[in-house]
């Protein structure tokens, strides 16, 4: 099948990733295996702790890429799902 796009993303020479449940709830239906299931679908409200958690890593990162003495011609990307 297919995979789920990032919430948040950005390239670079070296990729973290980060998984946080940024929604509460995600709509699941039972599969029966012999057709493509559909796409998950969020609903309810944004957790938004989470959401800082995951604000908080790509502050991080923009802060290392912009920094020159950390980690100088090494761009850091990411990748956060939800």
């Amino acid at each position: 099948g297919t995979t789920r796009l990032p919430v948040f993303s950005m390239d670079g020479d070296y990729v973290i990733g980060g998984v946080f449940s940024i929604h509460n709830y995600i709509h699941t239906v039972k599969h029966n295996y012999t057709t493509m299931p559909e796409p998950l679908r969020c609903t309810g409200s944004i957790d938004s702790r989470e959401l800082r958690f995951s604000r908080a890593m790509i502050f991080a990162i923009e802060q290392i890429n912009n920094s020159t003495k950390l980690l100088p011609g090494t761009p850091l990307g990411y990748q956060i799902h939800d």
